[in-house]
Formats: C-alpha cells, structure tokens, sequence
C-alpha cells in the first residue's frame, strides 16, 4: 500500500491528529492520533513499551504495520521481523519493544488509541492471536489505516463516530485474521458495537433490536458477538450503561434515580445493585463522595 504524496510534510515523519475524545459517543473507543515514518539514514532505534510513557500521557494502544523495509519487534525473549505487510497491536505499557537494526531501512505506518472497550478488545486479540500479525496483499486494515492517515494530512476526516466505527472495523478484522473468522460476522459486530453506544440509553433497546439492526437472528447473532468480543451483547449493553452511569456521578448534579433513567435502567434498585456489583461501591455512596469532593 502506497501513501499518498503530500510536499508540504517533513520527510521523515508525518502525523495527524483524529477527532477529540469528548465526544461521549465515542470515549470507549477512540483513535487520537495517527503516523507515518520512515527510517533510511542508518540508525538504530530501539522502543521498549514498558518505559516509553511520558509523566503526562496516559497509556494507550498502538497498532503499527511495516510498509517496506524491516523492522523488529520483540515480545521477552523472542524477537521477530517486521517486513512489509506485517504488524504489532500492543498496550502501551507493555513487556514488549520494537526497532530497527543496524543497516536496515523501514517504513511503517500507526495508530494509537484508547477507551476502556479498546484496552479490552486489544487484550482479546492478543490472547487468541498474540501481538504480531502478518496482513495478506490487499488486506483491508492495511488499506483502512492508510486512508486513515491521508484524510487527517487532508483534513478530510469524517465524523467522530464514523472514524471510531472506522476502528472497530480495524480492530475486528486483524481478530479475524488472527482467528479464522468471517470479515462479514466482524462487521456485523461492529455495526452491533456501535448500536450500543448510540441507542444505550433507550429502555426498550435489547438483543433483538441488536440481531435486527444487523440483520441475523438472536440466536446466530449472540454466538458470533460472543466468539468475536469474548463477552454477550447484553453485558456490552450493560457496561456502557454503568460506565456512562459512573461519568455522570462523577460529573453532574443528578440523583442516583436521574442517572439510572438517564443510562436506560427502568429500575432505580436493579440499577444500584448492578453498579455495586461491578465498581464495588453504590451509586449513592458515589453521590456522597461527589459532594466532599466539591467541599
């Protein structure tokens, strides 16, 4: 996959930067910034993503892919070569690093991201496929990432939903690379994913307006979204409820029975014991801690 050419860019490297987190549609998952490199001159460069955070910056998930040249990335003990069309996907702290070898030249491309759901995805493909993966001539990702890119450089980029929908794509296709699985199912996961974070807060919205909105079966539809995502489409439905729940606690004035109406419970008590059973502590202890915070 060829880049665009843009004269205006440094030759080394180029970067753009994606759409802002704030969008509350989009906080779970969210692309931030996107790169492209090249290395001719000679160096050696060695990144070791254990140590690499600065004081500032919070951690996040790097997807890089080589696009000609070589590189190498090394997971303990064991390090691999990076040639065109193979890639990592790592949380950033993690025992791994990558680089390049003395003589070598590289050229690759990356993205970094984060929110909760993206760590969890990302932890899923690397259990079932490890870090490294190998992208076919042609491949999808491949050509999603770069497009990523060039419509940062052109300031073309489009909504933060559809670029945060443009990841899930991302994400689901290197899982089933990794895995085997249909890139027709991993869209309809994706398309599924992004149904939960739009409609959430409607009471009424349950699994089969999820099966419906992607056209399978209930049935046929929860055993793929298990098998993709490790985890049922109710209990995705269930967290960005409680994870909205818990960013309203923390930063609004509403009432413990505002917020679960608000986040599309119709129960106020079933909503409270949800919300112990995941953060450990209730709702109204949240509201009482929020009011000393204030003080």
């Amino acid at each position: 996959m060829k880049l665009r050419s843009y004269p205006r860019m440094p030759a080394q490297q180029a970067r753009g930067i994606l759409p802002s987190t704030h969008d509350p549609n989009v906080r779970h998952l969210y692309p931030y910034r996107v790169g492209f490199q090249k290395v001719d001159d000679g160096r050696v460069i060695h990144w070791d993503n254990q140590t690499r955070l600065g004081k500032s910056e919070h951690p996040y998930c790097l997807l890089q892919i080589s696009l000609a040249g070589r590189g190498y990335f090394q997971d303990g003990r064991r390090r691999q070569n990076l040639p065109a069309r193979t890639g990592f996907l790592v949380p950033i702290p993690s025992e791994t690093s990558y680089g390049l070898a003395p003589g070598q030249d590289w050229e690759w491309i990356w993205v970094g991201f984060g929110g909760d759901f993206a760590f969890q995805l990302v932890r899923e493909i690397n259990r079932r496929g490890g870090y490294r993966f190998k992208f076919p001539e042609g491949s999808e990702v491949l050509e999603r990432v770069c497009r990523l890119y060039d419509q940062s450089v052109m300031d073309t980029l489009p909504s933060n939903i559809e670029v945060s929908l443009e990841l899930h794509r991302i994400l689901l296709d290197i899982d089933a690379l990794a895995a085997g699985y249909d890139v027709e199912i991993n869209d309809a996961v994706t398309l599924a994913l992004q149904q939960i974070d739009l409609e959430f807060r409607d009471a009424e919205f349950d699994l089969e307006a999820l099966a419906r909105g992607v056209s399978l079966s209930k049935f046929h539809f929860l055993r793929q979204f298990k098998r993709v995502t490790g985890q049922t489409p109710m209990l995705a439905l269930r967290m960005r409820r409680l994870r909205e729940a818990r960013d309203l606690l923390a930063t609004s004035n509403l009432s413990v029975k505002e917020v679960a109406y608000a986040v599309g419970y119709t129960s106020p008590i079933a909503f409270s014991a949800a919300f112990k059973r995941e953060f450990g502590r209730s709702p109204s202890e949240r509201v009482s801690g929020r009011g000393r915070n204030r003080g």
